[in-house]
């Protein structure tokens, strides 16, 4: 991915947003129903530029380039918190009644729903919606788990035949800490596990060090075609003792 291409794009969009929304918050007509829909709309920008900051946070960059790239996102990141805040007070400061209910963050629910999920299954929920990676070097593979996920899904199996294998890979030459992601599902009566990538190696490094004796469970969140003519996989990170 072109990361700066990328960031410079939603920069732009921002404040597009931003120019739009101090216009519309100076219209003397603004109804609740108006500056509701406007509130929306900055709520649901901010938790998109949310998930792209952890994908961010996710990828294996060069520290500089890294460090450059994360003091840009947070310049952005407090445009989409000012106009957050900006709408809400204009609401309320018209003894309108904030609607929070078109702005709840589904992604947090969809977090509480999995909490409490991975709780019964005595684990402890390592990390979420992580972003697989090397997936493009390991394209037949992920091509066939994702048709077997396809026929899964065309099946109503509610994908009960796919799982997602994590193990530690301690004698990799390059990162002792590194954790390869198998996807696994069922054809024509038999496993088949196929190597689709690895955990992000800063996450790696982390669960080395603070689940090191830990069994790793895995759990598939999503599977997407992104840009670059390939798929982003994220998972569910368990740990068990």
């Amino acid at each position: 991915m072109d990361w700066l291409g990328t960031l410079k794009e939603k920069g732009d969009f921002a404040k597009r947003i931003a120019a739009h929304t101090v216009e519309a918050l100076k219209h003397p007509n603004l109804t609740i129903d108006q500056g509701n829909r406007l509130y929306k709309l900055v709520v649901k920008g901010s938790e998109e530029f949310d998930q792209f900051v952890e994908e961010l946070d996710a990828a294996d960059l060069d520290e500089d380039l890294y460090d450059s790239l994360i003091e840009a996102a947070e310049t952005i990141e407090n445009i989409w918190s000012d106009l957050v805040v900006a709408v809400a007070e204009h609401i309320r400061g018209n003894d309108g009644k904030l609607d929070t209910t078109l702005a709840l963050d589904a992604r947090e629910r969809k977090h509480d729903e999995l909490a409490a999920y991975v709780e019964s299954m005595g684990c402890e929920l390592v990390a979420s919606d992580v972003l697989v990676m090397g997936t493009g070097l390991r394209r037949d593979n992920v091509v066939a788990f994702g048709r077997a996920l396809l026929a899964s899904q065309q099946s109503d199996n509610d994908f009960a035949d796919i799982g997602i294998q994590l193990i530690r890979e301690p004698e990799n030459e390059y990162d002792e800490f590194a954790i390869k992601v198998y996807g696994s599902w069922k054809q024509m009566g038999r496993s088949v596990n196929r190597h689709i990538g690895y955990v992000p190696k800063k996450l790696a490094y982390k669960i080395g060090m603070n689940n090191e004796d830990d069994n790793l469970l895995g759990l598939l969140s999503s599977m997407h075609n992104n840009e670059d003519n390939g798929f982003d996989i994220k998972i569910h990170i368990l740990a068990k003792e």
